[in-house]
């Protein structure tokens, strides 16, 4: 299993660049395969992600090191990235960036 500290490290190095553009959910599929050693799981996008792997809608209490999901058009999930603690999120949009939880619009979970 992988640990949050070494998928959040992975994560973190890649802070600023545009290699996942428009790709947020491969963006956390290799945080966890590149950082964590977990085979990575093609899931094609941020819904079908959600939709397989999706746990909870409260924002207490989650895990560091948990994907976190947020609607995107049309009641879909439009984006997920990596809950890192005390409040914030690391995700790709559109360059890797560190954001508070609460800034990013319509969480799902």
């Amino acid at each position: 299993m992988a640990s949050a500290s070494s998928v959040i490290a992975w994560a973190k190095k890649h802070v600023g660049s545009s290699a996942y553009s428009q790709m947020c959910q491969a963006f956390v599929a290799d945080a966890y395969a590149k950082g964590g050693g977990t085979a990575r799981v093609y899931t094609g996008t941020a819904t079908n992600a959600w939709k397989m792997y999706g746990v909870s809608t409260s924002k207490s209490n989650i895990p560091v090191g948990a994907a976190v999901y947020f609607n995107g058009t049309n009641s879909s999930v439009g984006h997920v990235g990596l809950y890192i603690g005390n409040g914030q999120v690391i995700h790709a949009y559109p360059k890797i960036m560190i954001s508070n939880l609460n800034s990013i619009p319509g969480y799902r979970g």
